[in-house]
């Protein structure tokens, strides 16, 4: 498939699908980044491609998102025909400078560290229901205030708590 288009990829293995996406999307970055700005791969037998070059990325998600857009749920909010989504569009565009992201990756990193710390231990050996949508909430309100404000809350602490109440309520809301 990407042989036929002239795009750098990753064989598939004969036969064997184990590999779990994560593994195989970071095999593909760490074999061909700063070389090409997409890579192929494929992901439970179909291509897929795997953007590299942050410039492209941005170009794809702001310039190019009409040409992406269409589809499924071209009724929604998110429409690119949606006066609101475009408003929504343009104030967002800033946030994705490639300098602002690389100083909001650090935080959203330490957040999902500090989820994964307090989900694993959540898991017992017994079978137990976890409520995922507030685990979500806390990652959220703490990657958020972190990335928004600088600050840095225990779980623990009041104002932190009182942000994902909010978060919550916006969740349910429909």
């Amino acid at each position: 498939y990407f042989d036929r288009r002239g795009i750098p990829h990753i064989k598939p293995p004969m036969l064997s699908f184990k590999e779990r996406s994560k593994e195989l999307i970071n095999g593909a970055y760490d074999k061909f980044k700063s070389t090409v700005p997409v890579v192929g791969i494929f992901l439970e037998n179909a291509p897929t491609f795997v953007v590299l070059d942050l410039d492209l990325v941005k170009r794809i998600l702001i310039d190019d998102f009409q040409s992406f857009s269409d589809g499924l749920n071209e009724n929604e909010n998110y429409s690119p025909d949606n006066a609101k989504w475009q408003a929504i569009l343009r104030r967002l565009t800033p946030a994705f400078w490639s300098v602002k992201m690389a100083h909001i990756f650090p935080s959203v990193m330490k957040a999902a560290e500090c989820l994964r710390g307090k989900s694993s231990g959540l898991l017992p050996s017994e079978y137990v229901t976890i409520d995922v949508k507030a685990l979500f909430i806390r990652y959220a309100a703490s990657a958020l205030l972190s990335c928004v404000f600088g600050i840095e809350l225990d779980d623990a602490s009041d104002p932190a708590m009182a942000l994902r109440l909010r978060i919550k309520d916006l969740l349910e809301q429909e």
